[in-house]
């Protein structure tokens, strides 16, 4: 049984200093990284302990990170021993939050963070009565492995919608789709089904680039879905919706 098992602190600081590059920060959302934590990550970039945020209001939270990650290019967010708060939204909202990993109860992300070059495409196209997707960003720039692909979509809602699934994609020039990710928006904090009628809505969503994704020129997608049947959305252009294309480089 797993659940058994100890925090894996040394599984996490592994992932991290195996991926991470100069420029980026490690936010510590849990108790004292000192116990634990920093016995295992070597890393280079800065570690910020934020237990003193467990109780603080947005201005506070805002604040401080705004501070933590003024000029770094990613954030790595270290989180354990107490659900997704006020931190978390703030990363959600204000990065592109990419798949976490768990190691035994301790919670990896990674964010891209703002500041890099982004493409935007409008676009205008109803999901349905109840969304229309106006317009997306993708990253302008060459991206190699382990980069972060930044996507932003922005979104007008007409109707209460249900709880859709997004599917980004990326797809060669063969018209292959050579990488999926699923996920609910704002990474988990805002799912459709919450979105406010005659308001408009943003997602941002990050996917690290894999190192065994070939090189060329990629068409960025984006299909929505119900997870109770699969059922995807039609639209106008088909389920994937192209959002913009992204140069994948050799390192």
């Amino acid at each position: 049984d797993t659940s058994l098992h100890k925090p894996d602190f040394r599984g996490a600081a592994w992932r991290i200093e195996h991926e991470e590059s100069p420029g980026q920060v490690v936010l510590v959302d849990g108790p004292d990284p000192d116990k634990v934590f920093n016995h295992y990550y070597t890393g280079a970039n800065r570690v910020y302990d934020l237990r003193f945020l467990a109780t603080a209001g947005w201005d506070e939270v805002d604040a401080v990170l705004r501070e933590a990650t003024a000029g770094k290019t990613d954030a790595w967010e270290v989180l354990y021993f107490h659900p997704p708060a006020t931190v978390q939204t703030w990363l959600a909202v204000n990065g592109w939050a990419t798949a976490p990993s768990d190691h035994n109860g301790i919670r990896v992300t990674r964010y891209g963070l703002p500041g890099a070059p982004l493409t935007t495409t409008d676009l205008g196209v109803a999901f349905g009565d109840a969304l229309t997707l106006e317009t997306a960003e993708v990253s302008a720039a060459p991206l190699a492995a382990g980069d972060v692909l930044r996507v932003s979509t922005h979104w007008f809602t007409h109707a209460p919608p249900p709880e859709y699934k997004f599917s980004l994609r990326l797809v060669d020039g063969a018209g292959q789709t050579a990488l999926a990710r699923d996920y609910v928006p704002q990474n988990g904090f805002a799912p459709t089904s919450v979105w406010i009628v005659d308001q408009t809505a943003t997602d941002q969503r990050g996917v690290i680039i894999p190192p065994d994704l070939a090189p060329g020129t990629y068409t960025v997608t984006l299909r929505l879905y119900n997870p109770l049947d699969g059922a995807a959305v039609e639209t106008a252009r088909g389920q994937d919706v192209a959002l913009g294309r992204v140069e994948i480089v050799a390192e």
